[in-house]
């Protein structure tokens, strides 16, 4: 999506976090992450705040027990760190047992940073 003004400079964002910064793969296990947005089911944002429990063997998904229901996929995986707020991930799906994020890779991470 492009848009035809520069509202980041208006309204502010989210700091990127991940693979090369000091919120990478190698710390995020076993610490707090909070995800925030619009469910299906309520009129209004949700947010909910829980452990980042690990991620999968090639480091691209992270699972958490932060609860989330239908219709927050797309939501940011946020870390808040010293009064700024970090994406980390991308929520992406949810099961009955932990809820999974897209970690922001290098991949991710220069694809963002080239539509910033």
């Amino acid at each position: 999506m492009q848009l035809a003004s520069n509202v980041g400079s208006t309204i502010g964002y989210f700091q990127l976090g991940g693979y090369n910064t000091q919120y990478n793969i190698n710390n995020l296990t076993n610490t707090k992450a909070t995800i925030a947005g619009y469910p299906a089911e309520y009129l209004q944002m949700y947010r909910h705040k829980s452990n980042i429990l690990g991620f999968n063997e090639g480091g691209y998904c992270m699972y958490y027990d932060i609860d989330t229901v239908g219709g927050q996929s797309g939501s940011p995986v946020i870390k808040y760190v010293d009064g700024k707020y970090y994406v980390i991930g991308i929520h992406i799906e949810g099961s009955s047992t932990y809820n999974i994020g897209r970690y922001i890779t290098g991949n991710i991470y220069e694809l963002v940073k080239k539509y910033k």
